[in-house]
């Protein structure tokens, strides 16, 4: 393992939106951290957007993370054959597929595609270079401060003691973790913890001894003097807000106020994005169909076998 950190933008589509971000990130960053495009190809899109000089993709399917082998997360996958997503609250899956690929990191920061920073991402990761926390996340909060969330009780951590530990909840848009925290959610995948990521990854991680804490926002787990300082939301309701970092409402672009990371940015997408997904989905559909056609046609063809005698 190295000392370098690795920056990972998890995006399941193509469009020019991501590819203005992918080189923001290069630009600012590629001299100091090693900079991924990690892509989920469940669902294929066509793009003319051209990729930046120097972005390194690594692509995925969710055949991939189910093969990760955690029993309590086989069914990742809604929708049917050729229009599958991913459920809500397994983001944490692609980092830790891409983690078991390249190991060699100290620190992994993940920034998903719908997030923006109105400053310099490399002044915002290297705010963070010194500091030895295993997760570094936003939102941070206990269950008594927010006892109303939705994914409670689907958090599954059987390698704690029964009632013995508490719950935490996080919002992970973006979230640096260390090395040796993702060892830790790597075992504990496979011993069986299951549910949203946002809870069962502040909850293990805090309750068996590693360090969190929150990036910059409001709360117990900011450090002093950060306060507010790289993003603003309220923790009060599920939706965050209002704030520049929040669950909802969509924006079209990030605000005007500086250095403050902005969440969720979504860009109108290309409409060759959306027809090429669409023409992707019909044209697997068809082949798969002919192809059907085909063996039942040589099925009625075909001769019996005789019995033995």
């Amino acid at each position: 393992m190295t000392d370098r950190t690795g920056i990972v933008i998890l995006s399941h589509f193509d469009d020019r939106s991501l590819m203005r971000h992918c080189a923001d990130m290069l630009r600012d960053c590629g001299a100091a951290y090693d900079v991924f495009l990690l892509s989920d190809r469940t669902q294929p899109s066509l793009t003319l957007a051209r990729r930046p000089r120097g972005l390194r993709e690594i692509r995925f399917v969710i055949d991939d993370l189910i093969g990760l082998g955690y029993p309590q997360r086989q069914g990742l996958a809604i929708g049917r054959s050729g229009r599958r997503n991913l459920k809500l609250g397994n983001a944490d899956l692609p980092l830790l597929l891409f983690y078991l690929s390249h190991p060699g990191y100290r620190y992994y920061w993940l920034v998903e595609y719908d997030v923006r920073f109105t400053g310099s991402w490399r002044e915002l990761f290297a705010a963070f270079d010194d500091n030895d926390a295993d997760l570094l996340g936003t939102s941070l909060r206990r269950f008594e401060d927010s006892p109303g969330w939705d994914h409670w009780g689907g958090v599954h951590v059987p390698i704690l003691a029964p009632d013995s530990y508490e719950r935490l909840r996080g919002f992970f848009p973006i979230y640096r973790v260390s090395h040796r925290a993702l060892a830790v959610l790597h075992d504990a995948g496979l011993r069986g913890c299951s549910g949203h990521m946002e809870g069962v990854m502040p909850t293990l991680l805090y309750n068996l001894g590693l360090r969190i804490e929150d990036i910059g926002g409001d709360g117990e787990f900011v450090r002093p003097g950060h306060t507010n300082r790289y993003y603003r939301n309220t923790l009060a309701g599920d939706s965050l807000s209002p704030g520049t970092f929040v669950y909802r409402p969509v924006i079209a672009k990030a605000g005007d106020e500086p250095n403050k990371l902005w969440h969720p940015v979504k860009a109108a997408r290309s409409p060759l994005v959306r027809l090429s997904r669409g023409a992707y989905s019909a044209a697997a559909g068809a082949l798969l169909a002919y192809k059907r056609r085909l063996w039942q046609r040589g099925s009625r063809r075909r001769p019996a076998r005789p019995r033995d005698q």
